[in-house]
């Protein structure tokens, strides 16, 4: 099976949302479903802004693979990795099967970076660092 990772691009073939799935054409058309139903998600209000002005609606595929971990992966790198440049993306979560929610950055007001979860190796070590700096303060 081959999984797609792919953006809705603007007039400007900017991004604006990153989305990974199995079947193209399937998931195309849902989309398009969705902003023509009115959907309340921040992805299709924009598409629906766009489509108001005589913009068509566009999907590009950026990147597949044939292994969906890969793909979830792919999704989250794209998603960080667009926002960093100062995209303002509409996605609501960070992707991939744990779907943690995220705020929409709004890189004009101010640029806003993904929250990263530390791991509990980061954490020790931030802990470690901070027991060493406080015992020298004692020490003084």
């Amino acid at each position: 099976m081959t999984y797609s990772i792919y953006v809705f691009v603007d007039d400007r073939n900017r991004p604006y949302y990153v989305g990974k799935t199995n079947n193209m054409t399937r998931r195309k058309k849902e989309h398009k479903e969705l902003i023509l139903n009115g959907d309340r998600l921040p992805k299709y209000h924009a598409a629906r802004s766009l489509m108001h002005r005589g913009i068509p609606f566009r999907m590009k595929v950026i990147r597949t693979t044939t292994i969906e971990d890969e793909a979830w992966k792919l999704e989250r790198y794209f998603i960080q990795k667009f926002r960093r440049e100062g995209y303002k993306l509409y996605n609501c979560t960070y992707g991939g099967p744990d779907e943690l929610p995220m705020k929409i950055n709004n890189p004009k007001k101010k640029k806003q970076v993904g929250i990263k979860i530390p791991t509990t190796k980061i954490v020790d070590k931030v802990k470690l660092k901070i027991k060493k700096i406080n015992h020298k303060r004692r020490r003084r």
